[in-house]
């Protein structure tokens, strides 16, 4: 039983834990990979012996050309890789087909047992669930010393799990500021500068009323969303503080964007009706394509409590362990992953490369990965599924009703530790 291909938004499933429900019994087309395309330029080398690659594998991917979801030139960035790879190994048979998101995950823990696909290159949301279900190769024997060296701190915690590696980590997935440099030559650094700027007018903000964009607001107020265990511990934090500046910054003058209207919040900025808003990677292009030569993307802000701390998706391999090419499945998941694919990710398409020292020649992407530096991994913990609903209602309450922030935020905590039955 495997999937069936689908279109979806990639920028918005990131942020939503176990969202894929339903399943066709007809396999997914097999389809190539994108056209044989010149390698990004960079200071990254390609390996000078590059590993002899021979077998047959089958792998999936979940980024589709022309997805809203989907940064532009990602899939074509991905064909350029493989057919790299391809051509270094001339006896490496590779079967590769593209997935929906919202189908891949529950068709792989369906499938897996059977042996097939031998790898996944797909965002991490559901890899601690995958991982639970035994699903996942434990790679921490195959990737030590100067394998490890290769990534980020950052990118070796989202692939993680029970402290196994699970997954080979590619790229990252963020969000940042996106702002017009001919009105705002330098974006705030601290919350308090922000919100002043809005206050004068010298910034027309526009915020999505959505949890995900908004999550790195509250390392900047020291607030925490769960303990070791996975009990919701925001209450005790700073969370609240965060969600009385989400009122201040109304307040102030800012716009917000209920959902699911993000697609006015786009419109403005496109149209300069705005000239900041939140947003990640995966948006980039159509922005660029609005504001040629005056876009730039800067961190969230820092506050009291310290770095804004936005939430980190890791793009990356998993290999399956029912598979009997899986040391093949393992070789090639390190050659994807070396400086010089990076380099052809991170440069063809906004993607912020695992390996922090390869630099994106993208512009964007190169923002982006400093962006990122301050950024949390996203929990992998079953007990996140019940964070979205709860606090987002909170943040209706806070920014539409003017409720209470601290009654707010403790109603949400508690919402969500009752239904994790915590």
């Amino acid at each position: 039983m495997t999937p069936v291909k689908r279109t979806i938004v990639v920028g918005c499933l990131v942020f939503v834990l176990g969202a894929c429900s339903g399943l066709s019994p007809t396999p997914p087309p097999t389809q190539p990979v994108g056209a044989s395309q010149s390698p990004a330029q960079s200071s990254s080398a390609a390996p000078t012996n590059p590993p002899t690659l021979a077998g047959n594998l089958t792998i999936w991917h979940t980024f589709e050309a022309d997805s809203p979801g989907v940064a532009r030139g990602v899939p074509e960035a991905l064909g350029a890789a493989l057919n790299l790879v391809r051509n270094e190994n001339p006896q490496l048979n590779l079967t590769v087909t593209q997935v929906s998101l919202g189908e891949l995950f529950i068709s792989y823990q369906l499938q897996a047992g059977q042996g097939s696909p031998d790898a996944v290159f797909a965002p991490n949301d559901n890899l601690g669930d995958v991982a639970r279900a035994g699903l996942t190769t434990d790679l921490s024997g195959s990737f030590t010393g100067d394998d490890l060296s290769n990534f980020s701190p950052l990118a070796i915690d989202g692939s993680t799990i029970a402290g196994k590696l699970v997954q080979v980590p590619a790229t990252l997935r963020t969000v940042g500021v996106y702002y017009l440099t001919d009105r705002i030559p330098v974006f705030p650094a601290t919350t308090d500068d922000l919100l002043s700027a809005v206050q004068n007018g010298s910034i027309k903000l526009g915020l999505s009323q959505a949890m995900y964009p908004l999550f790195g607001f509250w390392g900047a107020f020291g607030g925490q969303l769960m303990d070791a265990d996975g009990k919701c511990i925001a209450d005790t934090t700073g969370v609240d503080q965060a969600y009385a500046y989400y009122a201040a910054l109304k307040s102030a003058g800012a716009t917000w964007y209920p959902e699911p209207d993000g697609a006015r919040m786009v419109a403005d900025f496109d149209s300069g009706a705005v000239d900041a808003i939140i947003d990640g990677p995966w948006a980039g292009d159509g922005y660029r394509d609005a504001h040629p030569g005056t876009l730039a993307v800067a961190p969230l802000p820092a506050g009291p409590g310290g770095a804004a701390q936005p939430l980190i998706g890791v793009d990356g391999w998993v290999i399956n362990p029912h598979s009997a090419n899986g040391a093949l499945a393992v070789a090639f998941a390190k050659r994807m992953t070396q400086p010089d694919i990076l380099a052809i990710l991170s440069g063809q398409a906004i993607q912020v490369p695992a390996n922090p020292n390869v630099q994106p020649s993208d512009a964007l992407a190169a923002q982006f990965a400093t962006a990122a530096q301050s950024g949390v991994p996203r929990p992998q913990m079953p007990q996140l599924g019940m964070f979205w609903g709860p606090f987002g209602n909170a943040l209706n309450a806070v920014v539409d009703n003017a409720a209470d922030p601290h009654q707010s935020v403790g109603d949400a905590c508690a919402a969500m530790n009752s239904a994790n039955g915590l």
